[in-house]
């Protein structure tokens, strides 16, 4: 089941050309740097005409926001960034045993547009190795001119950002995770949106498939991926038409490509470390921060032009562990935390919470009556670790990371 990744320019192709050995494209619709569009398009592999109108791609939305980004063109300022003396910024890879990949990383960050860097007062990358059990990724940031190692003992992924919290020298810190590759543009859409909202303490941005080579990227992407959309969204502390916000976080964004304020992050504690803590409970802390930030008072910002491209799970096998133990329990668990110890929101918690179960339920039943593309193991092991989540999850990670850090000391 492969789709070709590709990626196109509305104003200056007409079609694009898909190889006779696909199964369909996965095509990123663009108004010259910035995305206004993601279709995924099966083809049969027998099929003679194998090359894509462009124009048949464009559906109403994509074309209103053809012409917004038209507008915009014409009414942007010329020339490149203006100077950004005032920002600076530490990109934070946090990686464990994943050398090849993160060799990727780092080679799509040599390739940032060398404007967008020059602008900042301050561009540093810094990668966290995670309770490494070889000297890998020491040996790859070795090859890679600038770049700052550094080993972070105790294993989980909150642990490597908060120590990519302490050790950053730049005023936001970036998070990319390993396994992603950025966009020439990716920063200089963010520093683009720093600019529009410079009060703001969250910014996320677009996150599109690196690949999709089996059945299991395919399916992920067909429940969305990580795709929040093609327009920047500016959130506060209240949402109009949302009863449950801002327990619905999951809008924001994914810790995938996501770059925080670091005095605000440090002054509410930094990262919650009885999330994310590994295979045990893989998730939840992005949202975490996502939710404690905007019940601070402080702003978040959604640029869909600051892209990075994520390699998703290739295996059945892994597609499931991410149902039930990310978006399940461990979702689960950080809506039980969020229950506990933020009483004002707990009816909207409680709503949101009964309104999943239910729609695992919906999905459920729809699935076995033909009505539903995703198979009904992906359904339940979504909804089973859920229940997990809700009976104990957090508790009895925040007891395993206690141990870790009196283990490591």
């Amino acid at each position: 089941m492969r789709y070709g990744v590709v990626s196109c320019d509305v104003t200056t192709e007409k079609s694009i050309e898909v190889g006779a050995e696909l199964d369909g494209a996965a095509i990123t619709l663009r108004h010259g740097q910035r995305p206004v569009g993601f279709v995924l398009l099966p083809m049969r592999r027998d099929a003679k005409v194998r090359r894509i109108d462009v124009a048949s791609l464009i559906d109403h939305a994509t074309a209103q926001r053809l012409c917004i980004e038209s507008m915009r063109a014409e009414l942007a300022a010329p020339g490149g960034l203006t100077a950004c003396g005032a920002l600076s910024i530490t990109v934070a890879i946090c990686t464990k045993d994943r050398p090849a990949l993160l060799e990727r990383c780092l080679v799509s960050l040599a390739a940032l547009d060398p404007a967008s860097v020059s602008a900042l007062g301050m561009f540093e990358i810094l990668v966290v190795d995670n309770a490494p059990t070889t000297d890998a990724a020491r040996s790859v940031v070795a090859s890679h001119r600038g770049v700052r190692y550094i080993r972070e003992p105790k294993a989980g992924l909150n642990f490597a950002r908060n120590r990519a919290l302490v050790d950053a020298r730049g005023d936001f810190v970036a998070y990319l995770d390993d396994d992603i590759r950025v966009d020439a543009d990716w920063l200089r859409a963010l520093v683009q949106a720093w600019l529009a909202h410079p009060q703001a303490a969250l910014f996320t941005g677009q996150v599109l498939p690196f690949e999709i080579e089996t059945k299991a990227q395919l399916l992920f992407e067909q429940r969305g991926g990580f795709r929040r959309g093609f327009e920047r969204v500016v959130f506060g502390s209240e949402r109009a038409g949302d009863p449950v916000y801002p327990c619905s976080v999951g809008i924001l964004g994914t810790g995938a490509n996501m770059t925080v304020r670091r005095d605000a992050a440090l002054q509410l504690g930094g990262f919650d470390i009885a999330l994310d803590t590994g295979a045990a409970l893989p998730g939840g802390g992005d949202l975490d921060m996502f939710y404690r930030i905007l019940r601070s008072g402080r702003r978040a910002v959604y640029e869909p032009a600051s892209i990075v491209f994520h390699q998703h799970r290739r295996d059945m096998a892994g597609l499931r562990r991410q149902y039930r133990d990310s978006w399940g329990t461990a979702f689960m668990a950080f809506a039980i935390k969020s229950w506990r110890t933020d009483p004002p929101m707990r009816r909207r918690w409680s709503t949101l919470i009964a309104r999943w179960f239910g729609k695992q339920g919906t999905h459920l039943a729809r699935r076995l009556v033909g009505q539903h593309h995703r198979p009904a193991t992906l359904i339940i092991n979504e909804a089973v670790g859920g229940v997990v989540g809700i009976l104990g999850a957090y508790g009895r990670s925040q007891r395993r990371v206690q141990r870790i850090a009196r283990n490591v000391g």
